[in-house]
């Protein structure tokens, strides 16, 4: 069994905000830091879902997050195998 939290599915937050308009959400947290966060809940940053599917979120959720489908952890390397859901 491996040890890397990603590959165990947590969330990995964004660590870099770029140039452009935030969203309301970011703002909101960046001044109150009142919304608090639901386990295993994808907001700005990546998760693996389903054992293969790399899902990213930059909008603090105010839009669906996207997802591409991986073959190898992009922080530990091991081979990924797609969970029956």
């Amino acid at each position: 069994m491996s040890n890397c939290e990603f590959c165990s599915g947590k969330h990995v937050d964004a660590e870099y905000v770029g140039d452009g308009i935030q969203t309301m959400g970011m703002m909101l947290d960046q001044i109150f830091r009142a919304r608090k966060k639901e386990k295993n809940f994808l907001e700005n940053g990546i998760q693996l879902k389903d054992g293969k599917l790399l899902t990213f979120d930059n909008s603090a959720a105010e839009y669906a997050p996207l997802a591409i489908e991986i073959q190898y952890c992009p922080f530990c390397g091991k081979k990924l195998t797609r969970k029956d859901v």
